[in-house]
């Protein structure tokens, strides 16, 4: 059984269509990058997987429950439960710029899920370790680069211990310079077999770290494949246009 299944996605916002029928099924320990250009429904696509953006028609399946089912109620414990096994890192980082490093990556564990301050703390310090950003814990967001603070918007999100992580352009706010230290984070995630979905305008990560790359314009899923065959045998002529443009 697939960790994620989207069946016929729909989602207007008035006479402007930005999901159409989309279907998109995602494994347990997958990897699947959405590429697509500018206004595509990428982003509204990562955001309605997450309860973020509430769409008209569709299913979203998270381990065999729809968590759509109630969409027109309060959310009950299953759909919370659900939702809560999802994380995700925005473009611009959402940090508490009030708090420090470790205060933004252990606030929600303390008050979520009640975990103990101290086992908050730890858990915390385990994933600045990971991204490697240890020294930094007293520091405030402010103090960080761009690539720094979003190293601790993937750790803060991974401090929920989700099951999927998805990732809107984790990027796109960088300098160039700063991309390189982000992008390594997550390949690491993916050496380690987390699930994610990235939409992502870097084709050579995207390329190098996907099981299946999912093509998307105008608010549809043209194309979808491995790497290989997206990149090297694209059948769609749109799909053709953008990798030109893009490599």
């Amino acid at each position: 059984m697939s960790f994620i299944t989207i069946n016929n996605l729909y989602k207007s916002f008035g006479s402007l269509e930005v999901l159409k029928d989309i279907n998109l099924k995602v494994d347990e320990g997958q990897v699947i990058s959405i590429i697509g250009p500018s206004g595509s429904g990428k982003s509204t696509l990562l955001r309605s997987i997450h309860q973020l953006v509430e769409v008209q028609k569709g299913e979203i399946i998270v381990e065999g429950y729809d968590i759509l089912a109630n969409k027109k109620h309060k959310k009950n414990k299953e759909q919370r439960e659900a939702i809560k096994k999802m994380g995700m890192v925005f473009q611009d980082f959402h940090l508490f710029p009030h708090k420090t490093i470790l205060e933004n990556i252990t606030e929600a564990p303390i008050v979520v899920k009640k975990e103990d301050k101290n086992i908050a703390e730890k858990k915390a310090m385990d994933l600045l370790e990971k991204v490697g950003l240890a020294d930094k814990k007293d520091n405030y967001p402010k103090e960080l680069s761009g690539g720094q603070r979003q190293r601790v918007a993937i750790a803060r999100a991974l401090a929920m211990e989700p099951k999927i992580m998805l990732f809107d352009e984790p990027t796109s706010a960088l300098d160039p310079e700063l991309v390189g230290e982000v992008l390594q984070v997550i390949k690491s995630l993916a050496d380690d077999k987390m699930t994610m979905i990235v939409v992502t305008h870097e084709m050579a990560f995207a390329r190098e770290v996907s099981d299946e790359i999912v093509f998307m314009a105008d608010g549809s899923v043209i194309e979808k494949g491995k790497p290989e065959d997206i990149f090297e045998r694209p059948s769609h002529d749109r799909l053709k246009q953008f990798i030109e443009k893009m490599i």
